[in-house]
């Protein structure tokens, strides 16, 4: 692979990062309304004595969560990236993006609201890596020229997270589009998602940023 290549290849997989992250706000929507508002659909997790205000506030925070962590994640990675290097924290991020997204399905599977939380939790504050992904992107570009091309497919990448998000969300839970659709298999996607974009930024990004001496 040459270098035009290569620097291609961990573009996209930076871009990929982004895309990940920023779906995931948007992601739940079209799975949350019979989870939590619909008492009478098959894969509610609320019990259905539960009244519309109760259910109206579960909503709420269930969707809030998710940026909230994600406030509290953005300077916490962008720390650990400075002292570990950009490539473990992504890495890092990207794993506990699956693990979260997993978490969220077996949630949707056992009926636990508290797992569904936590869940958004790790997912919002692994989001926060969003920050260190643009920062990669920018190391990447060779000329300025580049560098503003790459910073485009960011702000392309964050828009696309709120079209694809709830696409890949709504077609996966539709399950008059297929038997084997269901509200838990949009999270395992996204899961299978993230575990390919962490084997593709293995392989493909080097490290651009230099580490800190733990002594200075």
């Amino acid at each position: 692979m040459g270098k035009t290549e290569s620097s291609r290849a961990t573009v996209f997989a930076l871009f990929l990062v982004l895309l990940i992250d920023s779906m995931g706000f948007w992601f739940i929507f079209p799975v949350l309304t019979p989870l939590l508002m619909d008492a009478n659909s098959v894969g509610s997790i609320l019990p259905k004595a539960d009244t519309l205000q109760a259910r109206n506030f579960i909503y709420g925070t269930v969707v809030a969560i998710y940026p909230l962590c994600m406030f509290f994640g953005a300077p916490i990675l962008g720390g650990l990236s400075d002292r570990f290097g950009r490539k473990r924290v992504l890495l890092f991020a990207l794993f506990g993006t699956a693990v979260g997204y997993l978490l969220s399905a077996i949630a949707v599977f056992s009926h636990q609201l508290w797992m569904l939380y936590f869940g958004r939790i790790v997912d919002g504050l692994t989001a926060g890596s969003i920050p260190i992904a643009q920062a990669a992107i920018s190391d990447v570009a060779s000329n300025e020229k580049q560098k503003a091309r790459y910073l485009g497919f960011v702000v392309f990448a964050l828009a696309g997270g709120q079209v694809f998000g709830p696409l890949i969300s709504g077609v996966f839970a539709d399950q008059q589009m297929s038997m084997y659709f269901s509200n838990k298999l949009p999270f395992i996607v996204a899961g299978l998602l993230a575990i390919v974009n962490i084997v593709w930024l293995y392989f493909t990004f080097k490290e651009t940023h230099k580490v800190k001496d733990q002594y200075q």
